[in-house]
């Protein structure tokens, strides 16, 4: 009579010589032993039912920060979760460098404008 060995004989599997039926079982990426769980973004953190990773988006600011809670974008000016109308009047520039926010202003779209300026009666802006 043959014995079956019914242990995982894979040594680089997690189950390894332990009574599995032959069938051998391998970490995730969670570290859990013939768990599910995915590193999608590939950033250290685990995704899926046992995972902490609140941020899977590449293309977000904070996707490797290990305590975020949500994914954050950088804002017109650059601050990763900035407010998103850093710029209201839409002239590409950051409202904190922007010296002219009037959209009244014939020259507000400059964004070398020290100042706002506007038509005159002639038509001549400024």
């Amino acid at each position: 009579m043959c014995d079956v060995d019914d242990n995982c004989t894979d040594t680089t599997a997690c189950n390894f010589d332990s009574d599995s039926n032959g069938v051998c079982q391998y970490l995730d990426a969670c570290g859990i032993c013939g768990g599910l769980g995915t590193d999608v973004d590939e950033d250290g953190l685990c995704e899926g039912a046992e995972g902490v990773d609140n941020c899977a988006d590449t293309l977000a600011c904070n996707f490797m920060d290990l305590t975020a809670d949500s994914c954050l974008y950088l804002d017109l000016c650059g601050i990763c979760g900035g407010d998103p109308a850093s710029d209201t009047d839409g002239d590409g520039l950051c409202d904190e460098d922007d010296l002219c926010t009037d959209t009244e202003a014939c020259n507000f779209m400059n964004p070398f404008a020290m100042e706002c300026l506007f038509f005159d009666t002639c038509g001549v802006c400024g």
